[in-house]
């Protein structure tokens, strides 16, 4: 039996089609941009000593997507696929406070991180329910986050001190791999949050026989 891939990565090309209006059959809302209105990345164990907090943020580029390849293990009912985007940028509302690197940083305003052909490494673990036929439920949902390069810009960081702000940002964006690292593992665990909720939305609908091709 082949998994279909179309189901496993329909949770990003949903709105590949119906970018204005998502699919409301399901209740999910447009995925390119998806909005989020808050979230926190907390403070990493290396150059980031500081917590991130974003506001009505809006994630471009999600419906841009390549499932590159998908793989089932029915022992463990575990499905992990692996999921290209050429460019995602993240637009938000930021407030930052502590240190980058030695460097004090603090600052409020609007910020873009862009990730350059990301690669994303999703695995869900299901339970099998049985509701008029059999389906898959998503109980956990985890990412891994690849980019081959990240772009930073906070803006009216040292209260619109440019000659500071100018500095740090080119810090952030000249160590951005060590910058990246220090906090992939919280950036996944905010998108996995938000990707399991579409993925329960999506296999609530589909029977599990539907999932399979003889």
């Amino acid at each position: 039996m082949i998994f279909l891939i179309k189901v496993t990565c329909v949770i990003f090309l949903s709105t590949k089609v119906k970018q204005t209006s998502g699919l409301p059959e399901y209740g999910l809302k447009p995925i390119d941009p998806l909005a989020i209105a808050k979230l926190q990345i907390d403070a990493g164990q290396g150059v980031l000593h500081f917590a991130q907090k974003y506001k009505n943020a809006l994630v471009f580029g999600l419906a841009n997507v390549t499932i590159r390849d998908s793989s089932m293990d029915f022992a463990q009912n575990t499905l992990t696929f692996s999921a290209f985007f050429p460019l995602v940028t993240i637009k938000a509302s930021y407030e930052v406070n502590g240190k980058i690197l030695l460097l004090p940083v603090q600052g409020k305003g609007e910020s873009s991180i862009i990730l350059e052909n990301l690669l994303a490494i999703h695995n869900i673990q299901f339970e099998e329910i049985t509701k008029n036929g059999i389906y898959f439920d998503p109980k956990t949902y985890s990412v891994k986050l690849f980019p081959e390069h990240v772009q930073y810009q906070f803006d009216n960081l040292f209260d619109g001190n440019k000659l500071l702000g100018d500095n740090i940002n080119n810090v952030l964006n000249e160590e951005w791999r060590a910058v990246f690292d220090d906090v992939e593992k919280n950036y996944a665990l905010a998108f996995a949050d938000i990707f399991l909720q579409y993925a329960k939305r999506i296999f609530e609908h589909i029977e599990k026989n539907a999932l399979f091709l003889m």
